[in-house]
C-alpha cells in the first residue's frame, strides 16, 4: 500500500517496528497542483480496502475539505472534519489552512 501524505496509528507510544503492522486510524492526503484525481482516488480506494477508517483529503488551493467513506468522496462543508470511532480527533477549517503569513519582505 502506497503511504499517504500524514498518518495517524493507533498508538500510544512509537512503534517498535519500522513499519504500522495495522492499519492506521486516519490517513489524509493533501492535494497538490500536479496530483491526478485517477491516481489520488485510487491511493484512497487502497486506504480504505487496507481497512483505514478515516480517510480524509485536502485541497489547499481550493481550501476544501473531504473524506472518502464506502467508496464516495464526500465533500465536508462545515467547518469542522471529525473521526468515526476511538480515539476522537478533530480538526477545524482553520487549522487546515491557516492565513497565509505576509512576505518577509512585507514590512520592509
Amino acid at each position: 500500500m502506497r503511504s499517504p501524505n500524514c498518518a495517524r496509528g493507533r498508538l500510544l507510544a512509537p512503534p517498535k517496528t519500522r513499519y504500522l503492522l495495522e492499519p492506521a486510524f486516519v490517513a489524509i492526503e493533501i492535494l497538490s497542483e500536479d496530483d491526478r484525481m485517477s491516481n489520488t482516488l485510487e491511493k484512497l480506494r487502497e486506504y480504505e480496502a487496507a481497512g483505514i477508517p478515516n480517510i480524509w483529503m485536502f485541497d489547499p488551493r481550493l481550501e476544501q475539505i473531504f473524506e472518502f467513506r464506502d467508496g464516495s468522496l464526500l465533500e465536508v462543508r462545515g467547518d469542522v472534519i471529525g473521526t468515526k470511532g476511538s480515539p476522537d480527533l478533530e480538526l477545524t477549517r482553520a487549522e487546515i489552512f491557516p492565513p497565509a503569513a505576509p512576505p518577509l519582505d512585507a514590512a520592509l
